[in-house]
């Protein structure tokens, strides 16, 4: 949720989306959790939901499946 809000809530002048990204990064790998996800993928994303063309939701599916949950499972995405 974290990342999602400083993307979208531009509280920054410049770097809203890298300063997001590196939030994640940094909260996922506290907890164990690695991205699998070229550089292009993670601009793309973050470009995304800055733009509000990717839900907080969206991007919770994005980085559990980007993390190797497997996704198809809806109890999976209900209890993360």
């Amino acid at each position: 949720a974290l990342g999602y809000l400083i993307a979208r809530n531009h509280g920054f002048n410049d770097a809203n989306k890298r300063t997001a990204l590196a939030a994640v990064i940094q909260t996922l790998e506290w907890n164990g959790e690695y991205l699998n996800w070229s550089e292009e993928t993670q601009t793309l994303i973050f470009r995304l939901v800055g733009l509000g063309e990717l839900s907080m939701k969206g991007l919770k599916f994005a980085l559990l499946d980007a993390c190797g949950y497997d996704v198809r499972d809806a109890e999976v995405l209900e209890t993360m």
